[in-house]
């Protein structure tokens, strides 16, 4: 008798995870291995840099106000955009600051920017990238 596999929103979807607040990751983490994805954690931009070179994620998550500010998400979104390899991986930028926003228009495509409470429309952008 086999078991069967599990099936969420997210099976099957690797997500890239990056923000500098441990307790905002693990929040992150369990809202999306609710759903089945596989979650790899970054705590800065320049290691999800690293990691997104390393493992094939399907979808990269980011806080945008991470410190320092040379090198938050808004940094790590243009260098994914301006990397071999990665320029098409969806990503999703979450926030408690609205007036950031703009800071992301014009910067390639797939981007949503999402308040970070609202774990519903994480899961449902993660969900909608997956298919991309």
């Amino acid at each position: 008798m086999s078991q069967a596999t599990p099936v969420g929103l997210l099976t099957g979807c690797h997500v890239l995870v990056v923000d500098d607040h441990e307790d905002s990751r693990l929040m992150l983490r369990t809202v999306l291995e609710t759903e089945h994805a596989l979650v790899t954690e970054a705590d800065s931009a320049e290691r999800a840099i690293a990691l997104a070179g390393l493992v094939a994620c399907d979808v990269v998550i980011t806080d945008i106000s991470m410190g320092p500010a040379s090198q938050d998400g808004v940094w790590l979104l243009d260098r994914v955009r301006a990397t071999a390899g990665l320029t098409e991986i969806p990503v999703i930028a979450i926030t408690g600051f609205k007036h950031r926003e703009p800071e992301l228009r014009g910067r390639g495509s797939p981007v949503r920017c999402l308040p970070w409470w609202r774990r519903t429309n994480v899961k449902t952008s993660a969900r909608a990238a997956n298919r991309r």
